[in-house]
């Protein structure tokens, strides 16, 4: 048995363990009905809910490793039951990327560690 952060990390349902964690905590993953936790231990033969913006998936787990594996033997962790998408494909792509454009302005700004004068300046943008 493997922690479910741990485990939804490796099945590549989420990016990082500690983005798994957050969700797991904010309820947005359920096993059986009611909302795991991030120490949950899961098992092959578990189904959940995972719910993400946009998506919301039904997934059955059919193995557990504790060890990262490759993107194709991550697909073999998990059956995916039923998928569905709120939004047009389009638009999450779009908002995908709009968000990723966002991420990326901002690490332009401050391509060193901000001086005195950046932190006053945005302390004084975030007070007003």
């Amino acid at each position: 048995m493997i922690r479910l952060d741990v485990w939804l990390k490796i099945a590549r349902i989420f990016k990082t363990r500690s983005k798994a964690a957050d969700a797991l905590r904010a309820g947005h993953v359920k096993i059986g009905g009611e909302s795991a936790r991030p120490a949950t231990h899961v098992k092959p033969g578990d189904r959940m809910t995972v719910t993400l913006p946009g998506l919301k998936r039904v997934i059955e787990v059919l193995a557990v490793t504790e060890k990262s594996v490759s993107k194709e033997m991550a697909k073999l962790l998990f059956r995916e039951i039923s998928r569905e998408e709120s939004v047009p494909p389009e638009f999450a792509a779009a908002l995908r990327r709009a968000r990723r454009e966002a991420r990326e302005a901002g690490r332009e700004k401050f391509k060193s560690r901000p001086t005195k004068r950046d932190r006053r300046q945005w302390e004084r943008m975030r007070d007003h």
